[in-house]
Order: structure tokens, then sequence, then C-alpha cells
């Protein structure tokens, strides 16, 4: 079960807590099928999907502000 995380993270807590727990349920540390390679690969791949996440939001806003700002500065063209 995955305990909610406090608002600042004890990051050497965090360690020990996952560390314990693995071995209590007697998996490998380290290696290729290690916890530490899948716990490293799976944190990559979050803080990538973080990243593309918010800065895909923020392309989108800023997208949208341009788009308002030239309807309202551009110069209406004439109908013939």
């Amino acid at each position: 079960m995955i305990e909610p995380v406090p608002a600042q993270i004890d990051q050497q807590r965090l360690a020990q807590d996952i560390v314990e727990q693995a071995r209590a349920e007697g998996l490998q540390l380290v290696g290729e099928d290690g916890l530490l390679t899948g716990l490293t690969k799976s944190v990559l791949e979050a803080a990538l999907e973080a990243e593309m996440s918010d800065t895909s939001a923020m392309t989108s806003t800023t997208q949208s502000a341009a788009t308002a700002a030239t309807r309202v500065t551009a110069p209406e063209r004439s109908r013939c």
C-alpha cells in the first residue's frame, strides 16, 4: 500500500523505507531486474511526463494568449 507523501519529502527516509520493504519482500536491490533499476526508470519516466505536460500546458496557454492578442490588435481588412 502506498502511503501519502508529506508536503516536504524526506528523501533519505523515503529511500530507507523502500529498501526495508524490498528486503522484507525478498526483492533484489541492484542489477538488471533490481529495485533500483526499476525505480530509477519509473521516476525518470514520471518526471519526463510531468515536464512534457507542463510544457504542453504552457505552450497552449501562450498560443491562446497570442491568438487573443492578434485578434485585438490586428487591423481590420476592408471587404470588397
